[in-house]
């Protein structure tokens, strides 16, 4: 059979029309065809189509590379193998509808999210409430990125839907820190990753690199730790505080923080071989303490 679709040239020799034109690439007829809808302007699409148990399934699987098509446009022979892969995936999905005899419905963000999140109630209650305000929040209210099937998630989805959330820069009020961010995409990813395992057969191989990419940790600007106060202030400061106490521990508990600038509750926390560790690293003051 005389292939039409191979190269863009004859692709352009062919009459736009909604009906695709179609290849057979596996199983003859009412296996998988790979389809390319030519239209009036601009570049084609290629369409994937399957029959199996009676039931007619179709899905658009990308651009065509066309004349003048953009970034992403899928040659021909990428386009056969995407073609077979999807059939594959069909192939299971009809399968487990007919083992469990119930209908599979197809994954998308939000149903991972949602199962995730019911999963985890189960381990953490308390803490899967924080979790799911912030996950509702934030993924589940953007209806159009919730509502995406995950054979069709891309890293490009996850960073479009993550450049629209409301963070705040370091100087600004309102909004949400880079912080919040890393934790929403770690629970995103958490939520995708376990639904992309459990629905290997039917979802794209490459999907886990998607989520891999699309959910990577954001960079967080860490504030330069600043001295507020003189060394003759803190030194005054200490002095003060050795003179209210009598015994001196009050005292001790001050140079402490200056020289450390550790906190109270990790102070209070400090055992002999904590000051063992600070003689050796310079601060011998602890001596009688």
């Amino acid at each position: 059979m005389k292939i039409l679709l191979d190269t863009a040239p004859k692709r352009s020799r062919l009459q736009p029309r909604r009906n695709p034109y179609w290849y057979g690439v596996a199983g003859g007829r009412g296996g998988v065809s790979l389809g390319y809808r030519r239209i009036a302007t601009g570049s084609g699409a290629w369409i994937a189509k399957i029959v199996v148990e009676g039931r007619r399934i179709e899905e658009r699987i990308g651009i065509a590379d066309d004349d003048g098509s953009g970034e992403g446009a899928i040659a021909f022979g990428s386009a056969v193998a995407a073609a077979l892969e999807w059939g594959k995936r069909q192939l299971a999905v009809v399968e487990a509808t007919m083992l469990t005899g119930a209908t599979v419905k197809t994954p998308t963000v939000r149903s991972a999210v949602e199962d995730y999140l019911s999963a985890f109630a189960k381990r953490s209650p308390a803490a899967a409430t924080i979790t799911r305000g912030r996950l509702a929040k934030h993924v589940l209210s953007d209806t159009a990125f919730a509502s995406t099937t995950l054979s069709k998630l891309r890293a490009s989805s996850i960073e479009d839907w993550r450049l629209k959330l409301p963070v705040r820069s370091s100087d600004e009020s309102g909004g949400i820190g880079p912080s919040t961010v890393n934790r929403l995409l770690t629970d995103l990813r958490a939520a995708l990753n376990a639904t992309a395992e459990r629905k290997r057969r039917e979802l794209p191989a490459h999907l886990m690199l998607e989520i891999k990419v699309g959910t990577r940790r954001v960079a967080v600007e860490t504030i330069t730790s600043m001295q507020l106060l003189t060394d003759d202030e803190i030194r005054r400061l200490i002095g003060a505080a050795f003179e209210v106490d009598q015994d001196g521990d009050f005292g001790r508990l001050v140079l402490l923080a200056a020289a450390t600038g550790a906190r109270y509750s990790q102070l209070a926390k400090m055992l002999e071989r904590d000051r063992r560790v600070l003689n050796r690293g310079g601060i011998h003051f602890l001596a009688d303490f």
